[in-house]
């Protein structure tokens, strides 16, 4: 069993590195700045940010203080991203989603309550291929943290020892990364 949450823990910074390396190298060609574009830039800080945060569930002595004191940062950084994510003119509910999944990891984090922390958090996750939905047209990127998102999803149920849930959104992120990699080869064609 071990075994199997090792390579799955492996699996998932071997896509995440990949996919990372896939969005930077998708953004590089842009050269004059605009609102989409620092919300673009402050989506991959959210992605790091979030990814860290479930990273610190790894190990057997969770240092709940240091998780609490990340999650409080990412208040400061929500209040810029919201902002703007409302002057794109995102819907304002799925803008609240996060400040609600935020509140609720907090709360968690505070019962220290592993599972529903880890949840949480994996939910505000799951929302910034959303927001990248709403304002970005490059299906790629959006499409990118779809796949991500799965996999964190994966990840928080994989370590939550829920297998099957975590087998369904590997496979769906594996259907996703198929879809991609077909659309790059058409688009060398």
């Amino acid at each position: 069993m071990k075994k199997i949450v090792f390579i799955l823990i492996i699996s998932v910074a071997v896509i995440l590195l990949v996919l990372s390396s896939i969005m930077v190298f998708a953004n590089s060609d842009k050269q004059e700045p605009s609102l989409r574009d620092k919300v673009s830039e402050e989506i991959i800080y959210l992605d790091k940010d979030v990814s860290s945060l479930l990273e610190k569930f790894n190990s057997q002595d969770i240092k709940w203080e240091e998780i609490q004191k990340q999650t409080e940062g990412l208040y400061q950084t929500w209040n810029t991203v919201s902002i703007d994510l409302t002057s794109l003119n995102i819907d304002g509910n799925l803008v609240l989603k996060f400040s609600d999944y935020l509140n609720e990891s907090m709360q968690n984090i505070e019962k220290q309550d592993k599972e529903r922390t880890m949840e949480a958090i994996a939910n505000l996750y799951n929302l910034l291929p959303q927001y990248s939905k709403s304002y970005n047209s490059d299906s790629r990127e959006s499409d990118i943290l779809q796949i991500k998102s799965n996999v964190v999803t994966a990840y928080t149920k994989a370590l939550n020892n829920k297998w099957t849930e975590a087998k369904n959104y590997l496979t769906e992120a594996n259907k996703l990364i198929s879809n991609l990699l077909n659309s790059v080869n058409q688009n060398f064609r």
